[in-house]
This record gives structure tokens, C-alpha cells and sequence, in this order.
């Protein structure tokens, strides 16, 4: 059901589980009474029939955008990423191919003036392995071509190989690493459009680091998160009512008979300070979609497997 985001209707968008193929699921549209009322897939094809999408992106006209990745020639470890677009209804529109074969894009957002901001990992030899992969991070046009490639601050010690000195491994205190995911400080970041037309990018880093920038590229800070308790992971970040950036953190649980523990940290985004932290069980849900002015949509699923949308009003 990752990712899950609202309009500002208050309309969902999520996917639901497809096997045997769960990244090429259509992305659904489901209204505040549980309707389903428009859905987004991957077009009919040759060009797409081996192609999969795990982001999209709502644009500032309802517009809905989708990353679709397909694997390049055979013996190739490169791709082919293509932005496609839908109108809200969900009829498919257009596609802007990315001239990035090596990139494997995590995050898409559609800015105002009809470029795109993009982050993901970015293949540079090898056969895959972390420690060939470093971060990537720019501005797209209309066309796909890079009009700027932004180097961010301490996106180095994401690159094993890349720190002076050490054979592999960083001594960093504040790089979260997770085996199963290259790159994982990149690849299970986060990235919203402020309603100040900035662009937020989380680093997932053990106290997640947030990068403020311009839609035309330029940093205006940078700022960390402190996480709930020293076990506890970030999985996403909002933007959300009254100008606030929303983050959830999973606690694991201490024992497999406990439920596991989230905690949605309210936080300022100017400083990064927390204001409020609101706790819930797993059972509650595990995907936020937004948190409004009156509370929290969380996405979540039934005791027999059904998709559930839950509101939950802090207290």
C-alpha cells in the first residue's frame, strides 16, 4: 500500500497488492465515502510490458504523475525511467523520458513551473552493489533533460567508497544503513512541496536530515529531525496543516508478542524542533496519507485482508 498521499480534496491515492507482480498494481483514487473514483496504470504496450512503478507524485493542477522503470538490453544493468503523466481522471496523457539510464529514481515532485525534482541512486560501475551507487539529486525540464544537479551536503558519507580514509565503512555516528537497500539513506527518503514552494528532502540518517530548497534549486537550510527514542526508524514525512512537516517513526517492538509502535512527530519547518509527538499502535496503520486540520489519514488493512482508510483525531 506504500506510498499513500491526499489531495486537497481529501481524496487517497494508494495502490492495492498485485501478485505475482506487486510494483506493476495500478495506482487507485478512493473519495472520503471509500469509492474508488479514477485509476492510474502503466499503458498498454510493448513499451511497458515489462515495466513497474513504486512512486508517484500529485501535481499542483490534479495533475497525477508515475515513474516507470524498464529494464534496459539484456546484460545491461542500466534503465529506462520515464515520467508519465494522467489527467485526474485517470486517463493517460504523455511521457517525458529521463536521458539517466543509470538512474533508479526513489522520489518525483512536480514543481509550480512545470519542471521536476528528483532524487534517487545513480549506477556508476560495478554490478550493483552499495558501494557503487551514489546519491542523485537535480532538477528536470519538460523534456527530461537536467537543467541542475544539485551536490548536497554530507550525501558523501552515503558512499562507503568515497570517505577518505576508511575501507569501506564509515565511522559517521548519524548514517542509518539498512543491508537490504542500497543507499538506504537515499532510497527510504522522503521529499514534499512545501506550501511555501520550497521542496523538503529527507535523508533517512538515524535523526533524519532535511534538506530545504528552491524550486529552482538553490539550499536555504538544513536542518535534523531528533528521532522518538533510539530504536525508532523514520518511514515518511508530510507536509501538513498549518505549515508543518509530519513525520512517522517506527519503534520496533521488544518482543514478537508486542505490536510495534508509531509515533507521528508534529514538526516545526523552519527549525526541525518537535512540538507534539502522538503514539499508536501498528494495528492503527502504517501508511500516512496526510495530516489536515482534522488529523491524520492513515491507510492501513482489515483482520481478513481489505483496505482500510482510517481518520484519526489527536488528543
Amino acid at each position: 500500500m506504500f506510498p499513500a498521499r491526499c489531495d486537497r480534496e481529501g481524496n487517497v491515492y494508494v495502490r492495492f497488492y498485485q501478485y505475482p507482480a506487486p510494483l506493476a498494481a495500478p495506482f487507485v483514487r478512493i473519495s472520503k465515502d471509500g469509492a474508488v473514483t479514477a485509476t492510474y496504470t502503466l499503458p498498454s504496450g510493448p513499451d511497458y510490458k515489462t515495466s513497474q512503478s513504486s512512486e508517484f507524485a500529485l501535481g499542483p493542477r490534479g495533475e497525477f504523475f508515475l515513474i516507470a522503470t524498464s529494464p534496459g538490453p539484456q546484460g545491461e544493468r542500466k534503465v529506462k525511467v520515464d515520467i508519465l503523466s494522467f489527467d485526474k481522471d485517470g486517463k493517460y496523457k504523455d511521457k517525458i523520458e529521463l536521458g539517466l539510464r543509470a538512474l533508479i529514481p526513489v522520489k518525483i515532485l512536480p514543481l509550480t513551473d512545470g519542471n521536476f525534482f528528483i532524487t534517487g541512486r545513480l549506477l556508476i560501475s560495478g554490478e550493483g552493489s552499495a558501494d557503487n551507487f551514489e546519491p542523485f539529486t537535480a532538477i528536470v525540464d519538460h523534456t527530461g533533460s537536467v537543467i541542475r544537479n544539485l551536490r548536497l551536503q554530507n550525501d558523501v558519507k552515503f558512499n562507503p567508497k568515497k570517505i577518505s580514509g576508511q575501507s569501506g565503512k564509515s565511522d559517521e555516528s548519524d548514517v542509518q544503513g539498512s543491508g537490504s537497500v542500497p543507499l538506504s539513506e537515499v532510497s527510504l527518503g522522503e521529499a514534499v512541496l512545501g506550501d511555501d514552494g520550497n521542496i523538503y528532502l529527507m535523508r533517512r540518517t538515524l535523526n533524519p536530515s532535511v534538506y530545504v530548497i528552491t524550486s529552482s534549486g538553490e539550499l536555504v537550510r538544513r536542518f535534523e529531525v531528533k528521532r522518538t527514542s533510539d530504536s525508532a526508524e523514520a518511514l515518511d514525512m508530510k507536509w501538513g496543516a498549518g505549515g508543518k512537516l509530519v513525520f512517522l517513526f517506527r519503534n520496533p517492538s521488544s518482543s514478537a508478542n508486542s505490536s510495534q509502535l508509531m509515533t507521528y512527530s508534529i514538526v516545526d519547518a523552519e527549525t526541525g524542533d518537535t512540538q507534539m509527538n502522538y503514539e499508536a499502535t501498528a494495528e492503527v496503520g502504517v501508511a500516512m496519507a496526510c495530516y489536515g486540520p482534522d488529523g491524520f489519514t492513515i491507510v492501513g488493512s482489515t483482520d481478513d485482508g481489505h483496505l482500510a482508510i482510517k481518520r484519526a483525531v489527536p488528543y
